[in-house]
């Protein structure tokens, strides 16, 4: 299991993702950017950091189920493979994943 965390000056945390390496892929668990953060480029900079620490450990695919921010995936080119409708009550639960490119 992989954990990174974002601070402000103050030190402060203002996102983290929680993520875990394993056969061929990175699932990532849980991901947060306080609300006040968002729009800063700090869950694009977590995303991209935990999909790295993936590639270096293997991965070469990204997985992940979210409820609530399926367009911030999209727009980091996931794309979704399944969905379960009604789950949570109301809403539709995404799940996404991501073919990773080893870096040169």
């Amino acid at each position: 299991m992989f954990m990174l965390v974002a601070h402000d000056d103050v030190g402060e945390y203002v996102g983290a993702i929680k993520f875990n390496c394993y056969w061929d892929g990175v699932e990532i668990d849980t991901f947060w950017v306080k609300e006040s953060h968002r729009g800063r480029k700090i869950g694009s900079m977590l995303l991209e950091r935990a999909e790295k620490i993936g590639v270096e450990n293997g991965a070469m695919v990204a997985f992940l189920k979210t409820f609530d921010a399926k367009n911030f995936y999209e727009q980091h080119g996931y794309e979704i493979y399944g969905v379960l409708e009604g789950r949570p009550v109301g809403t539709s639960l995404y799940h996404l994943k991501k073919r990773l490119v080893k870096s040169a």
